[in-house]
């Protein structure tokens, strides 16, 4: 638990981190890099829905894991811009970040779907601490 500052006042869900300087999210420990993680398997699924509480600037990155090439295709909510299709050889990964200049946290959500018959996608949103 980061402890309050008396002088500063920062957002419900946020306490004042003294190594950064700045408000952070008080069960984050600091300002550091964040991140959740989730995976897209097909068979069973050929979509997965990912949500995460991020900063303004959230890094989405696609790592296949397996043998064979994939397909997918990303959605992001609210809908900031065009749907992301990537192709992913075999273990290699992408990335893209997505930025919104609101109030933090921001509330980011992903569609990620492919129509690859055989997929094994790990997906990762990081973000910077604020």
């Amino acid at each position: 638990m980061i402890p309050a500052r008396a002088d500063v006042i920062c957002p419900p869900g946020l306490c004042w981190d003294p190594t950064a300087e700045w408000c952070a999210l008080c069960d984050a420990g600091g300002g550091g890099p964040h991140s959740e993680t989730t995976a897209l398997v097909n068979p069973p699924n050929s979509s997965v829905n990912f949500a995460v509480d991020g900063n303004q600037c959230t890094n989405l990155k696609l790592k296949n894991l397996n043998l064979l090439g994939v397909l997918a295709s990303v959605t992001v909510k609210p809908a900031i811009e065009n749907q992301w299709n990537v192709t992913l050889p075999p273990f290699t990964s992408q990335s893209k970040d997505y930025c919104r200049l609101v109030s933090v946290p921001v509330s980011w959500g992903w569609d990620i779907s492919t129509s690859s018959d055989a997929a094994n996608i790990a997906i990762t949103a990081t973000w910077a601490g604020w």
